[in-house]
């Protein structure tokens, strides 16, 4: 066996060590970069989609009157309100 050998192949050893723990920090990081897109993308989404709800409500003088939109006493009595408009 030539004398270089033993010394190549611990570096190979080395080598498929390094390459594996390299995979997992690689994956790592990966996973943690998708989950910061995806939830700054779940976030923006959210936030566009209640703003627009939140501008289509209906507004008084005054500002927000829940009892504009009211279905009547079934619709108070089911949440268990009272309320001046029943």
């Amino acid at each position: 066996m030539p004398s270089f050998l033993p010394g190549v192949c611990e570096r190979i050893l080395q080598l498929t060590e390094t390459l594996h723990q390299l995979k997992d920090r690689v994956r790592e990081a990966v996973a943690t970069e998708m989950g910061r897109v995806v939830s700054e993308a779940v976030r923006d989404l959210l936030t566009a989609a209640l703003r627009v709800q939140v501008e289509e409500l209906p507004r008084s003088s005054s500002g927000y009157n829940p009892f504009l939109f009211h279905s009547g006493a079934a619709w108070c009595t089911s949440l268990r309100l009272s309320c001046s408009a029943c």
